[in-house]
């Protein structure tokens, strides 16, 4: 990549979604996350929301899924392709 700092996040914002649905698009939606796994978990955005003890990033993603896939569901949605470390086998959830 050239120099400078890449752009690593998208942000998406209430306009941004409602422009992506006015485009009518029709069909199922897939979002892919790429996501880079913490050793340890890092809560310095949202402290609150930190473990009484650390955690891996493993095991905050893990959290945040069985939080989130009830929810997901309710709307429609599932989990297609759950991730999993290299090299580790992965119950799907």
């Amino acid at each position: 990549m050239s120099s400078g700092r890449a752009r690593t996040f998208l942000d998406p914002t209430e306009d941004t979604g409602a422009a992506l649905l006015a485009r009518g698009l029709e069909g199922p939606v897939v979002m892919l996350d790429l996501l880079r796994i913490r050793e340890v978990a890092g809560y310095g955005a949202h402290p609150a929301l930190a473990p009484a003890s650390p955690i891996s990033g493993r095991a905050a993603y893990d959290r945040y899924i069985e939080h989130t896939l009830p929810f997901l569901r309710e709307s429609g949605g599932d989990l297609v392709y759950p991730s999993a470390p290299a090299g580790s086998p992965r119950e799907p959830f």
